[in-house]
């Protein structure tokens, strides 16, 4: 078994999620994959993941959120379109709206992001949708309760199955859902990895290679051919 997590950059659009459903079909190895919020598409571009936290803000001040939830409801469905997802995602979407005008709290909403983009994913690839509030328990807000994780992961994904999860969160015992840091999505897979004694567990980047600098500053930066893990 392998499980794979992508991240943001890696599903921001329709054609980064189709090299990435195809990654995963090399191998049927690849039973679990777990996916990020899709990222920017460019520079100018607002992450879901802030629009969400815009959208709270507003629901918090008892304004209208139609606006800015449509941005939401805009990317998710031209992503599903350009891929031909049959599956209708409307629904979801109405779920998710309903609850940030019914007061979800801060985590609940921002974790929406995640949770859209597993159920876009998991309808391309035609796997089932695991919720990681189902699996990843939290002691406290910072710590996780490794003993339960490990059991509901277990009890939750068979592995004759096919899976994608959401990153970045998981819940406390009692169903509050709880986040992770920035890049915490790394984290959730890897407590899948570890729960289900995957062979590998793969972080995918849209980036092919380690660059010698960050191309943001220098131009065209060489690629390291080899890097031990104590230089990383």
């Amino acid at each position: 078994m392998i499980v794979s997590k992508f991240g943001g950059t890696s599903l921001a659009d329709a054609r980064q999620i189709k090299k990435a459903a195809a990654i995963v079909r090399q191998s049927p190895e690849r039973s679990v994959v777990v996916v990020s919020a899709p990222g920017k598409r460019s520079a100018e571009d607002e992450k879901i993941t802030d629009i969400l936290i815009s959208c709270h803000a507003l629901a918090s001040e008892g304004r209208d959120i139609v606006d800015r939830f449509s941005l939401v409801r805009e990317r998710y469905t031209a992503i599903a379109a350009d891929l031909g997802i049959a599956t209708d995602l409307a629904p979801v979407l109405e779920e998710v709206e309903r609850d940030i005008r019914g007061g979800a709290d801060r985590n609940a909403v921002v974790s929406r992001g995640e949770y859209l983009g597993a159920h876009l994913v998991a309808s391309y690839l035609g796997y089932e949708f695991a919720d990681a509030a189902e699996m990843i328990r939290f002691a406290d807000e910072t710590t996780i309760d490794t003993g339960a994780t490990d059991e509901l992961i277990r009890k939750r994904l068979s592995p004759a199955q096919r899976y994608v999860e959401p990153g970045f969160y998981g819940a406390h015992a009692d169903g509050r859902v709880q986040l992770f840091s920035r890049g915490g999505s790394d984290i959730s897979a890897a407590l899948i990895a570890r729960a289900l004694g995957a062979t590998v567990y793969e972080n995918w980047t849209d980036v092919s290679g380690m660059l010698s600098a960050d191309p943001r500053i220098v131009e065209n930066p060489a690629p390291i051919s080899r890097v031990s893990y104590r230089e990383v």
